[in-house]
């Protein structure tokens, strides 16, 4: 059995042989001293109901969020709630009055002239700013090709091909880059893994954001919303522009945006960007690339002060589990936001180091 590895800002233990382990193995395991998570990585169907009795959770490692891409941007906002239609409208506005510019750049280089480069640097900035907790994912799954995206577009005159690529679209004050969202593009078959072929085959094209970074200056000072705003510029860019261009060319048009992948059953996301890519509308689908998982908080106390994270329910279908923890600091979102996406949520309370289902 390994080691618990520092992760995140937590101790946390992955047993990846979980099919070789018995019930009295996870008894074992529940013991060991110096463990914030523990994490079993498929583990045999026999030991999932006994250990969900015995408080641990079983979910996917990952989750992908998508949504179907309408005919017309008015289409989009009419299939949100009032008050979610209301705030992306605004965070438009907000940017409409702004005078900053979006820009695209599709063919991402590491240079001193590269839009790409000025993004890079809030990226890094971002995630440092996380401390022990932050995950450079960019760095980590593109370390062999960090110098450059490969050309978003290919084909004769300009036309666009439904092939694997990247672009960015930035938010610029002048030359300076203020913000961006790295999208990045999935055939069919590519983007979704839930374990159901049938589902997952023909799914897409995927056009997704992947990677996403902005200047505090966007917030703090003028009172924007930039990741709203990117994935409506991502999604306007799709509708208005790249759809046409397939249309024109006879390839297969985007049929869905994505909001990318999410580690799940994690200590180091903080709810709110669940929340963001629900109230965008983007729908959450288990992704078993990274296996699923039976997991064990042995210390609640490494989580936020509330904490979101998706569980399986009836036939795969995924619920929502919600974590308070007052020691940590107040909750800034709170229970209410999240009932409205999924009203029979289980709920938990970190009380004396412990977590107890709350109701």
């Amino acid at each position: 059995m390994s080691m618990p590895v520092e992760l995140y800002g937590a101790n946390v233990l992955e047993i990846e042989d979980g099919e070789s382990l018995s019930y009295p193995d996870l008894q074992k395991v529940v013991r060991q001293d110096g463990v914030d998570i523990i994490r079993v990585v498929n583990p045999a169907k026999d030991l999932i109901l006994p250990a969900q009795d015995d408080g641990w959770f079983y979910g996917p490692a990952s989750v992908r969020y998508a949504q179907s891409i309408p005919d017309k941007l008015d289409s989009y906002f009419g299939g949100l709630s009032h008050n979610n239609r209301r705030s992306l409208r605004k965070a438009l506005r907000g940017f409409e009055m702004s005078g900053l510019e979006f820009r695209y750049e599709r063919e991402s280089v590491v240079d001193d002239n590269s839009l790409f480069s000025g993004w890079l640097s809030l990226y890094d900035e971002q995630i440092n700013g996380f401390g022990e907790r932050g995950r450079n994912a960019l760095r980590e799954n593109f370390s062999s090709d960090s110098n450059a995206f490969r050309d978003f577009y290919g084909g004769v005159d300009g036309a666009v091909t439904v092939t694997q690529g990247r672009e960015g679209i930035y938010i610029v004050d002048g030359d300076e880059v203020l913000g961006g969202l790295i999208f990045s593009m999935f055939a069919p078959g590519e983007f979704l893994n839930t374990g159901n072929p049938e589902i997952d085959s023909d799914f897409g094209p995927v056009y997704s954001g992947s990677y996403v970074a902005y200047s505090q200056r966007l917030r703090d000072d003028l009172g924007l919303e930039p990741t709203f705003a990117l994935y409506l510029e991502g999604l306007r860019h799709v509708v208005d522009d790249l759809n046409p261009r397939l249309k024109r060319s006879g390839e297969r048009l985007f049929e869905y945006i994505g909001a990318g992948m999410d580690t799940n059953m994690s200590n180091h996301l903080g709810s709110g960007v669940t929340l963001s890519k629900l109230r965008m509308g983007f729908t959450p689908s288990p992704d078993i690339r990274r296996g699923k998982q039976l997991v064990y908080v042995a210390n609640p106390d490494c989580f936020f002060s509330e904490f979101v994270f998706f569980v399986y329910a009836a036939a795969d279908n995924l619920n929502l589990a919600y974590v308070r923890n007052p020691e940590a600091g107040e909750s800034k979102i709170g229970e209410k936001a999240f009932r409205s996406f999924y009203p029979k949520m289980d709920v938990y309370d970190v009380r004396s180091g412990e977590l107890e289902r709350s109701g």
